[in-house]
């Protein structure tokens, strides 16, 4: 089960979840994307248009709720783009977004 292949120290987890993504903190560059897996250090964004390695994104984004909170409550979160898939056959198209941890 341990994939030498797999960099990731974090567990992933499959969603479909929509979200908002602006780079920069102007607002210039706006994406509506969804992310197809996410973990507690960050998430997968499909994307056709991803944005180069170093951005730094303003995200938001209402992951599914449960029983105590059925709605979910939307996360207004910052973060990275650690990777892309730009110019790489035969992958979905988007980018890995790291989390940026308010400490």
């Amino acid at each position: 089960m341990n994939d030498p292949n797999n960099r990731r120290s974090e567990v992933r987890h499959p969603v479909h979840l929509e979200v908002d993504c602006s780079a920069g903190g102007s607002g210039d560059t706006f994406l509506y994307a969804y992310i197809t897996d996410i973990s507690s250090m960050g998430i997968f964004i499909r994307t056709d248009t991803p944005l180069p390695v170093g951005t730094r994104l303003e995200l938001g984004f209402t992951p599914p709720g449960s029983k105590d909170e059925p709605q979910g409550r939307r996360l207004e979160l910052t973060g990275e783009v650690m990777w892309n898939t730009t110019g790489q056959a035969n992958a979905a198209p988007g980018m890995g977004v790291r989390f940026h941890v308010p400490w």
